[in-house]
């Protein structure tokens, strides 16, 4: 059981880091759209720093999923009514963030390539074509 609840916390971790990456896409969406290249370096830092964690809490549940006999979290939940009980809401809680997270992700990717675009064409008409789209401060 100590293996059980260890794994739910894990879940409930990620969640948490989930949601946190969620809010920090939405914001992003905002600063894309304001065009605020300055406010996204601190805020793709706090990203990249959360996706770590992220990368461990996920290693960490995989290992103690294969420690239970199990590859995935699925599998574990097919195979007994206490554990598709215990985690299930979980399970769920946790693939309705990523759904979201990756709908926000995919909306800023386009936002982005939108600006790289416009920006391509803009220098083109104006004769600039070639050299290096963004510039970063030293």
């Amino acid at each position: 059981m100590t293996q059980l609840r260890t794994l739910a916390d894990l879940l409930a971790s990620l969640h948490d880091r989930y949601s946190e990456l969620l809010s920090l896409e939405q914001e992003k969406t905002e600063l894309l759209v304001q065009g605020d290249a300055d406010g996204l370096t601190p805020l793709l830092n706090r990203q990249q720093a959360i996706l770590l964690e992220c990368r461990n809490l996920e290693s960490r549940r995989q290992s103690l999923c294969q420690g239970m006999g199990h590859e995935t979290l699925s599998e574990l939940m097919e195979k007994s009514p206490l554990s598709k009980a215990m985690f299930f809401p979980l399970y769920e809680k946790l693939n309705a963030v990523i759904g979201q997270l990756q709908e926000v992700s995919q909306t800023n990717k386009k936002l982005v390539e939108t600006r790289l675009s416009t920006l391509r064409f803009l220098r083109e008409k104006v004769g600039l074509a070639g050299g290096p789209l963004i510039t970063t401060k030293a």
